[in-house]
Formats: structure tokens, C-alpha cells, sequence
């Protein structure tokens, strides 16, 4: 379980960007394919997608919403915060309109109408914009992200106990280690 509230957002986000890409991709196919049993499965797999993507979306922007406001955070990451926020409600808002203009043209001949499928890439693009902001925010700025070395500083202090093992950190925290054949700098 999550210690922080705001660590729900990078949880959410997840099935947010995997729900509303396959959308994307499945509105494509059935957008381009001509058999009428295929174009009727992608549809209803496109909009499966598309509504619980949008409804989960709405928790993601909740928990990035809390997180925005309690997440500690240095002066210098804020305007990258800012663009992220204001990116991700352009994205929520676009794909709400898409939700809602998916259950109103489904009734019509043409669906998804080629206006329908350019819309549904602007909004994947900026689903695209929003995950490499945040992606930045946290593996480039470390944003609440409990750095190593404040464990490892955290491991050194004095204890009450003075045998030699206790002046040990312990050992995954502190240690380097390898993945495969690259060392952590």
C-alpha cells in the first residue's frame, strides 16, 4: 500500500496510458478494415477502452491533482510541475469530448468519422507529451522519489549497538549492485 496519497497517481496512470492507446489503436483498425464482423469487434473493444480509460483517467487526474499540491518538491521542478498539470487536463478534456462524441456518432453511418480518428491522435499525442513530462519529473528530477543517499546517510548514524555489525549499512541499500552488465553510476 501506497505511504503518501499522491503515490496513487504513478499507479492510476498506468492503466490510463495502456487503456486509452489500445482505444486508439483499435479505432484505427476499425476506422481502416472492411469486414463489417471485424469492424463491429474493434468497436466495441475501441469504445470498451475509450469509456473505462476516460472514467480511470478521472481518478489519475485526482491523484495527480493531490499530488501537484503535497508532493515535496524543490523550486526548480515547479514550472515542469506546472506544464505537466496543464498538459494532463488538455489531455482529460480531450478525451472526454471523444467519449462523448463516440456515444453520440456511434448512431451514425461512418463511425468513426476520419474528424473522430484525427481527434483521437491529437489527444494520444498529448497523453504522449503528458507521460514524458511526468516521466521527467521523476526519473530526471527525482520528484518523490526517497533518494539513496538519504538511506544511506540514514544507515551510517550512531546506534546504541557497538558491535562490528552494526557500523555495517545493510547491504542492499547501500551496496552498489549491476543490472546485467551496467553498473549504477
Amino acid at each position: 500500500m501506497p505511504q503518501h496519497i499522491y503515490q496513487w497517481h504513478p499507479i492510476f496512470v498506468h492503466f490510463t496510458v495502456a487503456l486509452l492507446a489500445v482505444s486508439v489503436v483499435f479505432f484505427a483498425f476499425a476506422w481502416r478494415i472492411g469486414n463489417p464482423a471485424w469492424h463491429a469487434r474493434l468497436l466495441a473493444a475501441a469504445e470498451l477502452n475509450l469509456w473505462t480509460g476516460t472514467a480511470v483517467t478521472a481518478l489519475t487526474v485526482a491523484f495527480g491533482w493531490i499530488a501537484f499540491e503535497t508532493v515535496p518538491h524543490e523550486d526548480a521542478v515547479h514550472e515542469l510541475m506546472v506544464r505537466h498539470r496543464n498538459f494532463a487536463f488538455a489531455t482529460f478534456g480531450g478525451f472526454v469530448a471523444l467519449t462523448a462524441l463516440s456515444g453520440w456518432q456511434r448512431r451514425h453511418a461512418g463511425y468513426p468519422s476520419l474528424l473522430f480518428a484525427v481527434g483521437l491522435l491529437a489527444a494520444l499525442a498529448g497523453l504522449a507529451a503528458t507521460g514524458l513530462l511526468g516521466g521527467q519529473l521523476v526519473f530526471e528530477h527525482g520528484l518523490a522519489v526517497e533518494r539513496l543517499a538519504t538511506k544511506a546517510a540514514s544507515a551510517k548514524l550512531p546506534t546504541a549497538d557497538k558491535s562490528p555489525a552494526a557500523d555495517k549499512p545493510p547491504a542492499a541499500e547501500t551496496q552498489p549492485h549491476h543490472h546485467h552488465d551496467r553498473p549504477h553510476k
